[in-house]
């Protein structure tokens, strides 16, 4: 699949371009492509789901083990949200701090794509103005899949069957809710971080707002195992704590168990509100109350197996990077750069987390960045090649200023 960059331009005319930057991530288009950025240090690996029934889908499904050394650790299965373009945009789900927070805890973490999205077949549920609680069921049926897969691999995995914890982020946490009407015997509970769907902001005659209301309303009644749900209270591109505690009172009014969580004014200069349990010191912020909600159902709550953080992507072989200018504060782009590409690499510069990446097209129209992820200048050069139909390079990567060695080819290799 190759995106029309016009079609983008006019899906993303609302969007601020650090939100933009912060959602705009890899894609792998094509059946089955080959896994990439593979992360020792987390132990992660790549799988596809083998289909059960006839017409089912092969879902794309990263594992990230811990160095737990029990027979049968417990499971977490983290489920995406959405990004603006289509589910094909959706990049291969690897939130980090959240990986690290679990592994670190002794579970064993695995993130399926569902149909349709990143590089699993099959075809999604279209969300353009659907209606919410139909869209969350059909997403759902691809969670139920991937959990059937993954316990039905658990000698091989090391899991246990009768630990098992549903977390999901944005589309992905209210699609975990539509899972915990029907779930495994295993399943303790579920974690929503700013869970949730609406339609674009451009779409502004979709009344989006009864349906979701609606459809926690009706999952509230379906729904036993326990939830907590997590909000900002300034997540104001998506859902803010604010708008939250509506549907939170609605699905509490089935008599689902519920414990509702606000964090207060998160902090935005790294990632925006409604992404905040990828940056580090926001996840360190939300750990506590996930603590205590883990102990609650009797799972492991204690980090007594930290995983070692990655790094920046290797440079090419024969390159010394002491021979690199410095990325500064007076650091420019090379030329040709549009306006938008100029504005976001000063947003870049001030980014404290690393490491951190900023890719842009040969023709300086498309720029993707990002930090605070493993080796994000293969992620961001993959996903720029996608968008511009061309060949794309590395302009900064950490501390260093790269652009002059026009890497077009990301290195694959860890």
């Amino acid at each position: 699949m190759r995106p029309l960059k016009s079609g983008l331009a006019k899906a993303f005319t609302k969007l601020r371009p650090s939100l933009l930057m912060a959602l705009l991530l890899p894609v792998l288009s094509g059946a089955h492509a080959q896994p990439y950025n593979i992360e020792p240090a987390l132990g992660e690996s790549v799988y596809f789901s083998v289909p059960r029934t006839a017409g089912q889908p092969s879902l794309e499904v990263s594992v990230f083990d811990s160095r737990n050394p029990e027979a049968a650790r417990p499971l977490v299965v983290l489920n995406h949200g959405m990004v603006p373009g289509g589910p094909r945009f959706n990049p291969r789900y690897r939130p980090d701090p959240l990986i690290r927070y679990f592994t670190a805890r002794g579970y064993v973490v695995v993130a399926p794509m569902r149909a349709g999205y990143a590089d699993s077949s099959g075809l999604p549920r279209d969300p353009f103005c659907a209606a919410t609680y139909d869209f969350a069921q059909a997403e759902a049926d691809s969670i139920r899949a991937a959990v059937d897969d993954v316990l039905s691999r658990q000698a091989s995995l090391r899991v246990d069957p009768r630990r098992v914890l549903v977390v999901g982020h944005s589309a992905g946490g209210l699609s975990s809710l539509a899972y915990a009407a029907r779930p495994a015997a295993g399943v303790r509970g579920v974690i929503s971080l700013a869970g949730g769907w609406r339609s674009a902001a451009h779409v502004s005659w979709c009344d989006w707002g009864p349906r979701a209301s609606s459809a926690f309303q009706r999952l509230g009644q379906q729904v036993r195992v326990p939830s907590l749900w997590q909000y900002a209270s300034n997540d104001n591109d998506f859902f803010p704590s604010s708008l939250a505690r509506g549907w939170a009172q609605a699905y509490a009014s089935g008599g689902a168990p519920l414990t509702f969580v606000s964090l207060d004014n998160v902090d935005t200069r790294r990632v925006s509100a409604h992404a905040l349990w990828e940056d580090q010191p926001n996840m360190d912020r939300a750990a506590a109350d996930l603590d205590r909600f883990l102990v609650s159902l009797g799972l492991p709550a204690t980090p007594a197996w930290a995983s070692a953080l990655g790094g920046n992507d290797p440079l090419p072989q024969g390159i010394n990077a002491n021979l690199l200018p410095d990325l500064v504060a007076g650091s420019t782009l090379p030329q040709p750069a549009s306006a938008a590409a100029q504005q976001a690499f000063e947003t870049f510069k001030q980014l404290p987390q690393r490491p951190r990446a900023f890719v842009m097209s040969l023709d300086g129209n498309w720029f993707f960045y990002r930090s605070g992820t493993f080796r994000p200048a293969n992620e961001m050069l993959r996903a720029c090649r996608q968008a511009a139909n061309m060949a794309c390079r590395v302009i900064a990567q950490g501390e260093k200023m790269v652009g002059q060695l026009n890497l077009s080819e990301p290195n694959d290799k860890p």
